[in-house]
């Protein structure tokens, strides 16, 4: 379960690199801030679902 949880982690970070290199390129510094906040946020919810998923399987 750990595994999923830093794949899902790792993916989310390289797609979040991906997409600001990509697509945020023209904003400059505030390409980066838009990546670490839209990152920050994913992880939360990344957090949420596994904590879900792991005390349902502790029940």
């Amino acid at each position: 379960m750990h595994f999923l949880y830093w794949f899902l982690k790792c993916g989310w970070l390289l797609m979040i690199i991906f997409i600001g290199n990509i697509y945020l390129s023209r904003l400059g510094l505030w390409s980066v801030i838009i990546c670490i906040a839209v990152f920050v946020a994913g992880n939360h919810l990344i957090k949420k679902s596994m904590e879900k998923i792991i005390l349902a399987k502790k029940k």
